[in-house]
């Protein structure tokens, strides 16, 4: 019986953690071969809505989420998205990491921002990132925008650590690194070899990163 009892609870936690992300409304298709998938301001852009997915139960997993939301997106055509907010039962607009609607569109000219760099924390540690030398903490799944100025240096860690220097130019897209935390990674210089970093500071693909700055909040 005590066999049985443990079997039950398993599939009852396992029932709760559990993820599904379904495509959930799909208006209409568009034959667009667009292989990008970027976050919009519907409010601002020419779009086009198409349909939504909706994601029930949280995962750290993001990439996962966000491979099965692209493939969903891609069935009817969708080349952009945004969160539709709601409200909660006080009337406060919030979002909920473990239950949300992401709408689908077709947008013919995707809108970009100029010179500007989004810097993403990991999904589970703190970060500390010097914008030249002040310093920001970034908490798991938060981002901070910030301006792209003359000889703007990020660096992460101390005396291991990685630091990228950037600076503007004309009709230059908005960037997105992600803060990746320390580790033993594999030392790209030769074959086998290990190498300790305390951080690097990662550039992300615009779609993927788009889809981070819209489940994380914003430092």
């Amino acid at each position: 019986m005590k066999k049985y009892s443990a079997l039950i609870l398993i599939f009852l936690l396992n029932g709760l953690s559990a993820q599904y992300i379904t495509l959930s409304k799909a208006i209409k298709t568009s034959d667009n071969k667009d292989r990008f998938f970027y976050r919009i301001d519907p409010a601002t852009a020419n779009a086009e809505y198409l349909g939504e997915v909706e994601v029930q139960g949280f995962s750290n997993n993001d990439a996962e989420i966000f491979r099965q939301i692209y493939t969903k997106a891609k069935t009817i055509g969708a080349n952009s998205f945004s969160l539709r907010k709601s409200e909660n039962l006080d009337g406060q607009i919030t979002f909920n990491p473990a239950h949300y609607f992401l709408d689908l569109y077709y947008t013919a000219d995707i809108p970009r921002q100029e010179n500007l760099i989004y810097v993403i924390s990991s999904a589970s540690k703190p970060q500390n990132i010097k914008f030249n030398n002040k310093t920001v903490t970034l908490l798991p799944r938060t981002y901070v925008r910030h301006s792209l100025t003359e000889g703007l240096s990020l660096s992460v860690g101390r005396l291991l650590g990685s630091r990228i220097t950037l600076s503007p130019k004309q009709n230059q897209p908005e960037q997105y690194f992600q803060v990746v935390p320390a580790g033993i990674r594999a030392d790209q210089s030769g074959p086998g070899g290990l190498n300790l970093k305390s951080g690097d500071i990662i550039l992300l693909e615009k779609s993927y990163a788009g889809f981070l700055t819209t489940i994380y909040q914003e430092h």
